[in-house]
């Protein structure tokens, strides 16, 4: 992290904040040190464009043990940014709004192909920081990366969709409905999958391959990602993996809803992002 300063400013704020040690801090944002790394089965990405509306659905899933919290921020760069932030983790890998008009949301990959390289959750800070869509997928093909992640891009009427592994990357145009629920879907990714296909997120992207295209409001998104069909390869999670929060955007209007916990139980919050 020595290229980027601000991130390691931010890990001492993190630590001093949180009374622990700096070390501590930086292991934790360094999940590819874990021996036994989780496959994690949670969050869901839904897209609805088309027809002048441009709308979001995510489901923010982790350990049951994790929780998380609505940052807004103002950094010494000026940049504002509003993002889904897990406890004491930098922000930027769930759903992030940033003052440029860019609008970035992860879903965690299990990439075939980890490497010694920059972290995910470093990378994912960085591509927060960016000013456009194209900045950031620059950005992210001249990374030299620990493991695969996906990002959904969004500016203005523009959305696209990068699935990474370590070592390869594919950007896609999104030019109507869409989905993304953990695993590869480009076809050139596919040789990186390292999911079992027994894995519950298979379970998910068969159902959202089935209902995404019919999907036209955030009504529809948020019925979905309240589902229980299919447990435990569900939407709506309740187990050792859990849905922590769910996100709704209009990128038209410009407002966002937040629901913290399971959706399938928690009230929608608008919140006033102060998008421009």
């Amino acid at each position: 992290v020595e290229p980027y300063p601000f991130i390691m400013e931010e890990m001492q704020g993190i630590a001093d904040g949180a009374g622990l040690d700096f070390d501590q801090i930086a292991k934790m944002q360094t999940v590819e040190l874990d021996a036994s790394p989780a496959r994690a089965e949670g969050c869901s990405t839904f897209v609805v464009k088309g027809e002048g509306r441009l709308l979001i659905g995510h489901n923010e899933d982790g350990k049951h043990t994790d929780d998380v919290f609505l940052l807004k921020a103002t950094y010494p760069s000026g940049l504002q940014a509003v993002s889904l932030c897990y406890y004491a983790s930098l922000p930027g890998h769930s759903l992030n709004i940033n003052s440029r008009g860019l609008i970035t949301l992860c879903n965690a990959l299990t990439a075939r192909d980890r490497r010694i390289g920059e972290p995910k959750r470093m990378v994912c800070r960085r591509v927060m920081d960016c000013a456009g869509i194209n900045g950031a997928t620059e950005l992210l093909r001249r990374t030299t990366r620990a493991q695969g992640q996906n990002w959904f891009l969004v500016q203005d009427d523009r959305i696209v969709d990068v699935e990474a592994s370590a070592t390869d990357l594919r950007v896609r145009e999104i030019q109507g409905n869409d989905f993304h629920c953990n695993n590869y879907l480009h076809e050139d990714m596919l040789q990186y999958e390292g999911r079992e296909r027994s894995s519950g997120t298979f379970t998910r992207s068969r159902e959202a391959r089935k209902v995404h295209a019919s999907l036209s409001s955030i009504a529809d998104m948020h019925a979905v990602l309240s589902s229980h069909l299919n447990r435990p390869g569900c939407f709506c999670r309740h187990g050792k993996v859990k849905t922590l929060a769910s996100g709704f955007l209009d990128c038209v209007e410009k407002r966002l809803w937040i629901g913290h916990g399971v959706p399938c139980e928690t009230e929608l919050v608008e919140i006033d992002v102060g998008w421009r």
